[in-house]
């Protein structure tokens, strides 16, 4: 009886355990279910402070950040004024070429951009004096042609040969004179006739010695010279009454000679060979003795010809 007692109450004793541990296990689940519960709670309430927390940070950023300002590059031949964000503005400024010469193309004066090609020179012809010059530009070429004398006469340009124009009789080298001056200048004849220069011969006759002084010039030719061409003028002081002479000699030979010469004789032309010669003589004075005189004789437009 005792036996069946104890197993008794042991078998009580599991099923009480048991039922504890039914119990027990049952608790936990609806626990669990209870934690989920809160956590879903708290994760919904974390989500929302996230997604404020997103939103103002993204308004925070957006009122920081400023607002592109464009800086322009200057404008060029081929682009318009660009931003460093690759904006532009306007156009571009296109070349602007200077003309071509002779030796370069066009260049555009902004960029150095060429164009083209030069023109090259456009040279005229050349001649006597010059030689051929490029009507752009100015450049010469070669050297002049010089002339072409024929009968002292260029053939190509027509001019005078200068050897052969005549020089003055003053500039020849005067051996020896006697009342004799060449003046430069104007000088006045007799009929109020004006000449640029004049060879002057001029004496102071008194009778009471009876002698003509002879005033006279010598010059020296060097045998350079062709031909001696001149007039024979009386200047506006010569004594009215007196008639002179004028003789012209070539070394030393009688060539021509003017008799009976007054203050009212119109000028006499003269064209006297001297060819080879090296010695020319002038010699003037009073025909004859007639009194006191005052001679005043002039050469004037004096040429010797090569």
């Amino acid at each position: 009886m005792f036996k069946k007692v104890t197993v008794f109450i042991i078998s009580a004793g599991m099923l009480l355990s048991l039922s504890a541990c039914a119990s027990s296990n049952t608790d936990v689940p609806s626990t669990s279910a209870g934690n989920q519960t809160q956590s879903s709670s708290e994760d919904s309430s974390n989500n929302a402070e996230a997604s404020t927390v997103d939103s103002a940070t993204q308004s925070s950023t957006a009122q920081s950040t400023p607002k592109h300002i464009h800086v322009y590059s200057e404008a060029t031949c081929t682009s318009p004024k660009t931003c460093s964000c690759g904006a532009t503005a306007g156009v571009a400024l296109g070349h602007y070429f200077s003309d071509a010469t002779c030796t370069s193309p066009q260049i555009c004066v902004r960029c150095g951009e060429i164009n083209g090609s030069e023109v090259g020179h456009n040279y005229s012809d050349a001649t006597c004096t010059s030689p051929k010059i490029c009507t752009r530009c100015g450049e010469t070429s070669g050297s002049a042609l010089g002339h072409d004398y024929v009968d002292n006469k260029c053939s190509r340009c027509g001019m005078i040969d200068p050897e052969s124009l005549p020089v003055g009789l003053e500039t020849v080298y005067v051996i020896d004179s006697k009342y004799y001056e060449y003046k430069a200048g104007s000088f006045k004849d007799s009929f109020g006739n004006s000449y640029d220069g004049v060879h002057y011969y001029h004496d102071l006759y008194n009778s009471g010695n009876g002698k003509t002084s002879e005033p006279r010039s010598i010059h020296n030719l060097n045998g350079k010279f062709l031909k001696f061409v001149g007039s024979i003028v009386a200047a506006e002081d010569t004594n009215p009454d007196w008639s002179y002479f004028v003789n012209i000699y070539v070394d030393d030979v009688l060539q021509f000679s003017q008799t009976g010469f007054t203050k009212t004789t119109s000028k006499i032309d003269f064209n006297i060979d001297v060819s080879g010669v090296k010695k020319l003589t002038i010699k003037c004075g009073n025909e004859g003795d007639m009194g006191d005189y005052y001679m005043q004789i002039g050469i004037v437009n004096a040429q010797l010809y090569k």
